[in-house]
């Protein structure tokens, strides 16, 4: 790609470090061939925790990570399925700001289950890891076949939704949380940030 004037790939498939032997061959093919692009990637916080997979990436010429973080509360985690842990997110942006690799963070508010308490949590793990970047984005419905989406999930959550893809901003209620009110708890975030 470099010696056709590319300098920059953003590389936007969610599961760009998994496996993790696929990743080291492709930072490795890169680093031999004299690391010619400069590139983004998604990434998991679990596989930034490797130290030594970060140096790599930065020697294959990474230049950013997207962490797809979601939240600081251990429960919401659990009630998306997302696996890994927040010590492990926090050691993986360390990680990337040892290595020189600028971190973006991600983080959903309005998760079922997300509470006032739960989106501090979030704020106080964006505070405290202190990623280069973070973006708070409140939950959507927009995609119809998500899992949460489904009736048992939908049913546990007692969520509820009107609007569906036919909105471009589909509207939703459960137990803990609303879509209104996850518009003054966004504003709240990123004022504090």
């Amino acid at each position: 790609y470099a010696a056709h004037g590319v300098r920059w790939i953003m590389c936007l498939d969610s599961t760009f470090t998994v496996p993790r032997k696929r990743l080291r061959a492709v930072c490795e093919g890169l680093i031999d061939a004299g690391a010619p692009v400069r590139w983004i990637c998604y990434a998991r916080g679990d596989d930034l925790a490797d130290a030594e997979l970060c140096h790599l990436m930065a020697r294959a010429g990474c230049h950013q990570v997207q962490i797809g973080v979601e939240s600081g509360n251990a429960t919401i985690l659990a009630n998306m399925d997302k696996g890994g842990s927040l010590d492990e997110s926090y050691r993986g942006i360390a990680n990337c700001r040892a290595a020189g690799i600028a971190s973006f963070v991600t983080v959903i508010l309005g998760f079922p289950g997300e509470t006032p308490r739960t989106i501090r949590d979030s704020y106080d793990f964006v505070r405290d890891a202190a990623p280069d970047f973070a973006y708070p984005t409140p939950f959507t419905t927009r995609v119809e076949f998500m899992p949460i989406l489904q009736p048992e999930h939908r049913a546990r959550f007692g969520l509820r939704t009107a609007g569906g893809s036919r909105s471009g901003a589909p509207y939703w209620r459960h137990d803990s949380m609303s879509c209104e009110e996850v518009g003054y708890w966004q504003h709240w975030f990123i004022r504090r940030m």
